[in-house]
C-alpha cells in the first residue's frame, strides 16, 4: 500500500500544473460542500430543507475557494508549503464557516458547536491532505537521494513525458532541464529549471549530475551529432529516448531508455526509402528469403511482410532465429492476408530448394543466407566455401528450372578484391549471379552490395558495448582501420528497392558517406558512457588495446571493383557494371571448386578461389600461383579486364 501511495502522489505532483491547479480548487470545494451538509445532518440541528444546506455549503465553499484564489494559495506547490499555507487554510477556512453559519441561521438557529465542527473539519482535511502529499514526496525524495541524478536533454513533450516516467518508477532522479531553445531557458517546466547550453560542463558539475538523458526524438541526424560531439567532450554517461518512429508505432515507451550506440554517432542522415519502390517488387509476389533468421534476413522479412506479398517463405537451418522471426511476424500481423511459412533446412540442401520453389511457387528470391564472419572462416575455410558457393550454386540451379521471376544477392564490400576466405567466397557467389544473369535474361538477377551492418551479429557495435560495460579493454585491430556503415532498416531498404532499378546483372550500393575510422568510434562510444579512455595504464577507465589485424583483413575496404557506375531513379542508390567470367570458363572452376570443398582440401581449393577470384592469393601455394589467362567479360565499363 506504501508504495501504491507513494506512486500516486508522485504522478499527482507530475501533472501539468494548470491540471494540480484545478484538481486542488475541486478538493477544496467538495470539501467545504460536504461537511456544510454533514455537520448539521449529523447534529439534527433543526430540520432543514436539503436546498438550504445545499445553498449553505455551496456558500461557503465558494467563499473559501475565493479567498484561497485571491490570496494565491494555489500558486504554491505543494510539496513546498510552509507554515504560512496552514494559516492562509486556516483563514480560508474560517471565513467558510462564518458564510455558512450567517446563511444558516437566517433559516434557524444551529448547535452551537455545529460552527467550530465545520471550521475544524475543513481546516484538518485542507490542510491534512496538502501534509500528507509533502510527506509522502519528501520520503520518496530522501529514498531517491542514492539514485542517479540527471538531466534531461530537450525540454518538449518527450522530455516532460520522461520526467514524469522517471519520477514515478523512482530510477533515476530528474534534476534540470537543457535546452537550446532560447524562449524556454531559465523557465521552470515539470518544477525544473530549464538551462541552456552555454558553460554545460559548469552546469552539470554544479547540479551534481551524473548522467545526461536527450529526449530529442524528433531531433534530425545533423542536430543529434551536435549534441553528442558537445556531450562527448564531457565526462558524463549519455542515454536517449527511442527514436520518433519507434514512438508512434508503438514499439517502445518514451522511458524505454537506451544507450548511444554506433548508429547515433555516423553523423548522417539515414538513406531515404522510396515506398513505392520497396513494395512494387513484392506486391503479391510469393517470396523466399534464404538466411531469414540473420540480421539481415529477418529485417528483410519484415518490411516484406507490411507491402502486401501474397506469401513469404523464410528459410533458416537455425531452428530457434527461425522460430523468433516467425513468432514475431505472425504476432503482428494485424489482419494482413499474408501467408507466412517457416522451412527449416539449409539452402545448400538441392533437393529440399526445389521443393520449396514449386510448393510455394516462387516469384522473387532474396538470397541472404551466409557465413559472414572473417576470422572464423580464416580458422574453417571448407565450412564457410561450401555455405557461401555451394549454396548460391544450389538455388542458382533450382531457381533456372523453375518460375521465378527474379533473384538477388545479398554480398558484402570484402568481395571487393578480397583477401580472406570470406570475401572470396562472396565474390565467386557474385560471378556464379552474374554470369547466369548472362546466360539467362527470363530470370532478372542482381546483386546488391553493402558495408558494415551496425546492429548485425559480430558488428563492431555489440562487440564494443559488451567490452565497456565489462570494464574494458575495447579491442582494436588497427589505429587506421576504416570502415563503411549502414543500418539494418537501410541494407534490407536497399535489396528491396534495387529489385526495380537497373536491369540483370547490376552490382547496387548506397551512397552511404565516407568511410568511418573505427578507433575514432571506439573513443566516442567511451566518452558517452561517462568514462575516459586509459593511456598508458594511468588514469582513465577503459583502455585501448591494440591487438594486430587478424588474418584477412584489410585498413580499407571498398564497395566497388569499377568505376562504371551510373545513377538510378533513387538519389541515393547507385548501379555498377562489372567485368566477370563467363558461364563457359566459370563453370568448370566451380565444379573443380565443390569437389575440393567436398573432398575437404583446403590447398586445392584456396588455388581455385585464386584462378576465380581476381587478385585473391591468399595462403596460395607458391607453385599453384600462376593463373591462366581467364577471358573475363566486359560489360561496356573499366576495360580492366585480363586477370593474369
Amino acid at each position: 500500500m506504501s508504495t501504491l501511495l507513494t506512486a500516486f502522489v508522485m504522478r499527482l505532483i507530475s501533472l501539468p500544473r494548470r491540471v494540480k491547479l484545478a484538481l486542488q480548487i475541486a478538493y477544496d470545494f467538495a470539501v467545504c460542500f460536504s461537511f456544510g451538509v454533514a455537520v448539521p445532518l449529523v447534529l439534527a440541528s433543526g430540520d432543514r430543507a436539503a436546498s438550504d444546506l445545499a445553498v449553505a455549503a455551496a456558500t461557503g465553499a465558494a467563499v473559501a475557494v475565493g479567498f484561497f484564489v485571491l490570496v494565491r494559495l494555489y500558486a504554491a506547490v505543494v510539496r513546498f508549503i510552509a507554515n504560512r499555507v496552514s494559516v492562509t487554510i486556516g483563514a480560508g477556512s474560517l471565513l467558510a464557516t462564518v458564510a455558512w453559519i450567517l446563511l444558516l441561521q437566517r433559516n434557524g438557529a444551529l448547535v452551537s458547536p455545529s460552527g467550530l465542527i465545520y471550521w475544524a473539519s475543513t481546516f484538518a482535511f485542507m490542510f491534512g491532505a496538502r501534509a500528507l502529499l509533502r510527506a509522502v514526496y519528501r520520503r520518496s525524495a530522501s529514498s531517491q537521494s542514492s539514485s542517479t541524478r540527471v538531466v534531461v536533454y530537450g525540454a518538449g513533450i518527450a522530455g516532460r513525458q520522461l520526467v514524469t516516467a522517471l519520477r514515478s518508477t523512482g530510477a533515476s532522479l530528474p534534476v534540470a532541464f537543457i535546452d537550446d531553445d532560447p524562449s524556454l531557458q531559465l523557465r521552470e517546466i515539470e518544477q525544473l529549471k530549464v538551462y541552456g547550453t552555454d558553460n554545460l560542463a559548469a552546469i552539470l558539475q554544479r547540479l551534481d549530475v551524473r548522467e545526461v538523458i536527450l529526449a530529442l526524438p524528433s531531433a534530425n541526424k545533423h542536430r543529434r551529432q551536435k549534441v553528442l560531439e558537445a556531450l562527448s567532450e564531457l565526462r558524463i554517461r549519455v542515454r536517449t529516448v527511442p527514436s520518433m518512429a519507434d514512438l508512434l508505432t508503438g514499439k517502445a515507451e518514451v522511458n524505454d531508455l537506451r544507450a548511444i550506440e554506433a548508429n547515433d554517432v555516423l553523423g548522417r542522415e539515414p538513406v531515404s526509402c522510396d515506398p513505392v519502390l520497396v513494395a512494387c517488387g513484392v506486391r503479391a509476389k510469393n517470396v523466399l528469403v534464404t538466411g531469414a533468421g540473420g540480421s539481415i534476413g529477418s529485417e528483410l522479412c519484415r518490411q516484406i511482410a507490411v507491402n502486401g506479398p501474397k506469401s513469404l517463405v523464410m528459410l533458416d537451418h537455425s531452428e530457434h532465429a527461425l522460430f523468433q522471426i516467425e513468432l514475431e511476424l505472425r504476432s503482428g500481423a494485424d489482419g494482413r492476408p499474408v501467408a507466412i511459412h517457416a522451412v527449416l533446412g539449409s539452402a545448400t540442401n538441392e533437393s529440399l530448394v526445389r521443393e520449396v520453389l514449386a510448393r510455394h511457387q516462387i516469384d522473387v528470391v532474396f538470397h541472404a543466407a551466409a557465413y559472414k564472419h572473417v576470422p572464423l572462416l580464416e580458422e574453417n575455410p571448407i565450412e564457410g566455401l561450401s555455405n557461401n558457393i555451394a549454396c548460391t550454386k544450389a538455388l542458382l540451379d533450382a531457381v533456372r528450372e523453375s518460375g521465378v521471376s527474379a533473384f538477388t544477392l545479398v554480398s558484402t564490400d570484402k568481395a571487393v578484391r578480397p583477401t580472406n576466405i570470406m570475401g572470396a567466397s562472396k565474390r565467386v557467389a557474385e560471378l556464379m549471379v552474374q554470369a547466369a544473369a548472362d546466360s539467362n535474361r527470363s530470370i532478372r538477377m542482381s546483386i546488391v552490395r553493402f558495408g558494415n551492418v551496425l546492429g548485425s551479429s559480430g558488428s563492431v557495435l555489440p562487440i564494443f558495448q559488451s567490452q565497456i560495460s565489462a570494464g574494458g579493454p575495447v579491442t582494436l585491430t588497427h589505429p587506421d582501420v576504416t570502415r563503411y556503415f549502414m543500418t539494418i532498416p537501410e541494407a534490407a531498404q536497399l535489396i528491396l528497392q534495387s529489385l526495380s532499378l537497373g536491369h540483370s546483372g547490376d552490382v547496387f550500393h548506397l551512397d552511404i558517406g565516407e568511410p568511418i575510422r573505427i578507433a575514432d568510434l571506439a573513443r566516442r562510444l567511451i566518452r558517452l558512457n561517462g568514462l575516459r579512455e586509459r593511456v598508458d595504464g594511468r588514469d582513465g577507465d577503459i583502455e585501448i588495446k591494440l591487438v594486430g589485424l587478424r588474418p584477412g583483413e584489410k585498413l580499407t575496404e571498398e564497395l566497388l571493383i569499377s568505376n562504371d557506375v551510373t545513377e538510378t531513379s533513387h538519389p541515393q542508390i547507385f548501379r555498377a557494371r562489372e567485368a566477370f567470367l563467363p558461364s563457359a570458363q566459370l563453370e568448370p572452376l566451380i565444379k573443380e571448386l565443390l569437389t575440393a570443398i567436398a573432398a575437404r582440401d583446403q590447398a586445392r581449393a584456396r588455388m581455385l578461389l585464386a584462378k576465380a577470384v581476381e587478385n585473391f592469393s591468399q595462403s596460395a601455394p607458391p607453385h599453384d600461383d600462376r593463373r591462366p589467362n581467364l577471358r573475363l567479360v566486359d560489360t561496356g565499363g573499366s576495360k580492366g579486364a585480363a586477370a593474369s
